[in-house]
């Protein structure tokens, strides 16, 4: 709690006592030389009661000396607004999978004792912005799991709050960021079987959207689609009519997530439709 005073007297004040009332009586607990006293120690919503008494003087022998003087009562109720230190964090970034496991220190353990739950952000790039992506309560658990879709670039920051929602300060992110892979088959066999029926890429990561254009060999557009599941099963777009089998040609821009901003790459090929049932025609 920090008392602060102000004044207005002919003569010079030389010191300040600070009495607080402690069950009934006013009790010293610091003396000032400059207009404001700060008392530590205290318990947060407890209501406590102040008065100054200050000691001055005109610096005349013939005027009466010491000159003192009492302020008036005051009395507030302190509120923690000091946060806790910040967690010190470390990231495990498995590409493979996709995970990014976050674990960091307790601050009630080095330099702080009110730790009460934590926030964690994250942003896309290093430069932000951060969102919230979770609240974990209790000071004991300091493990957060986190992936983005099916990508694990991005940077991370965990700050700690205490009970009375004091934050601590961001600091220095840590980050991670993605092995991509994205592969398409050659071959669909849309024949009811449940086995190969669409067109689907095989097991892929870090992909953020794509961009798909599917050709027959005349060079008409027969199936268009941004999904990166794409789950085509050979009909023609729009009519849903089962194309004949041959060979389709695709164009497909990919756009993989990365730490330093999308990364675009461009995959040409082919697709074989076996066994779609389709009748041969001028497709």
């Amino acid at each position: 709690m920090t008392i602060n005073w102000t004044l207005n007297t002919p003569w010079t004040n030389s010191l300040y006592e600070v009495y607080r009332d402690i069950s009934g009586v006013w009790t010293l607990v610091g003396t000032s030389t400059s207009n404001s006293f700060t008392e530590t120690g205290l318990e947060n919503g407890t209501e406590y009661c102040y008065r100054v008494r200050s000691t001055g003087s005109y610096g005349n022998p013939d005027i009466v000396s010491p000159l003192l003087n009492y302020s008036q009562e005051i009395c507030d109720r302190p509120v923690d607004r000091t946060p806790p230190c910040a967690p010190t964090v470390v990231l495990e970034n498995d590409c493979e999978v996709p995970l990014n496991t976050l674990t960091w220190n307790n601050p009630n353990e080095s330099c702080a004792d009110d730790t009460y739950q934590y926030h964690v952000y994250f942003s896309q790039t290093v430069e932000g912005p951060y969102v919230l992506v979770g609240i974990i309560v209790g000071a004991e658990n300091t493990t957060f799991t986190h992936v983005d879709g099916s990508s694990v670039s991005g940077c991370y920051q965990v700050t700690a709050l205490d009970t009375l929602g004091n934050e601590s300060a961001f600091i220095t992110p840590v980050c991670g960021d993605n092995c991509p892979q994205y592969t398409l088959p050659n071959i669909i066999t849309p024949n009811g079987d449940h086995s190969n029926d669409r067109f689907v890429p095989f097991p892929y990561r870090g992909v953020r959207s794509i961009d798909l254009t599917v050709f027959n060999r005349w060079g008409m557009v027969v199936f268009e689609t941004t999904d990166p599941a794409i789950k085509w099963n050979g009909t023609l777009k729009d009519t849903n009519e089962t194309l004949p089998d041959g060979v389709y040609y695709y164009v497909c821009d990919v756009i993989y997530a990365r730490l330093a901003g999308d990364e675009v790459v461009q995959l040409k090929g082919y697709v074989h439709i076996a066994g779609g049932g389709g009748t041969q025609g001028n497709f």
